[in-house]
């Protein structure tokens, strides 16, 4: 069963008629609001391919005094193609989540759906928030530490091609990382995740954190896997604590609703 037909049940569970047919009419609302996600990827790879000079120059300030070369002739042009797709799929991580949000939102209770506007604010705040986190702290603390480990034994003098990948993949991690607690909280309101259990699995989610920061980290720095494994298992916390006081709420204004 998808998703979006256990949503459905759980909101039609009381009727007689086929949920099947009603997965079926939403088909058309995912083709729509995929397209949407679609296009703001797309205009914004175009934006940022109007703006790359200054685009570049920032993504270089996390390291200076660092000489970049090139391999092949169109690699420079590779690299800034890679660059705007990068940026244009960065900025859509909130706007995807918040299609998510309105799509499931007809599977929720009227109570639950009245969060849904806090919801999307939070997702772009904790995008932005990511965003800091990875450009200000993940991102300087990894090339700080390769720079000191090989300071001793060679000069650096970095592919421009490989440094960008590696920048603009720990920002891209980082900023689905960051919607963690929105999905939490989204799928603890389609049910299909506890809250309660979610707290009860924190002690696992720690070794979790590692395992999986080893395994999307694109080196093999500790600082770097340090660093994410501690903000998955924070903002893991975070969203089924959260969570958790979601659905309290919401049980409280049901039983006060039923007492009127």
């Amino acid at each position: 069963m998808s998703v979006i037909q256990f949503c459905l049940r759980q909101k039609y569970k009381g009727l007689k008629g086929n949920v099947d047919l009603l997965f079926d009419d939403h088909f058309n609302e995912v083709i729509t609001r995929s397209s949407y996600v679609f296009v703001f990827i797309m205009i914004s790879t175009l934006i940022t391919f109007f703006y790359l000079n200054p685009t570049l120059e920032l993504l270089k300030t996390p390291i200076r005094n660092i000489k970049f070369f090139q391999i092949s002739p169109s690699e420079y042009i590779v690299s800034t193609i890679k660059v705007c797709f990068y940026i244009g799929l960065l900025v859509s991580i909130p706007v995807g989540l918040s299609q998510l949000i309105l799509f499931l939102s007809p599977g929720l209770s009227i109570i639950e759906r009245s969060s849904i506007s806090i919801l999307i604010i939070c997702s772009f705040l904790l995008f932005i928030l990511g965003l800091f986190f990875s450009f200000f702290l993940l991102v300087p603390a990894a090339l700080s530490f390769f720079l000191i480990y090989t300071s001793t034994i060679i000069e650096p003098f970095w592919s421009f091609i490989d440094y960008l990948e590696f920048v603009l993949s720990l920002i891209l991690m980082s900023g689905f990382i960051f919607q963690l607690p929105i999905l939490q909280i989204i799928l603890s309101f389609a049910k299909i995740l506890d809250p309660t259990k979610m707290i009860n699995f924190g002690p696992y989610m720690l070794i979790w954190s590692v395992i999986i920061a080893a395994i999307i980290t694109p080196s093999a720095d500790p600082i770097t896997q340090i660093l994410l494994a501690g903000a998955l298992f924070s903002l893991y916390m975070s969203g089924a604590i959260l969570s958790k006081i979601l659905q309290d709420e919401i049980r409280k204004k049901r039983a006060e609703i039923k007492l009127k």
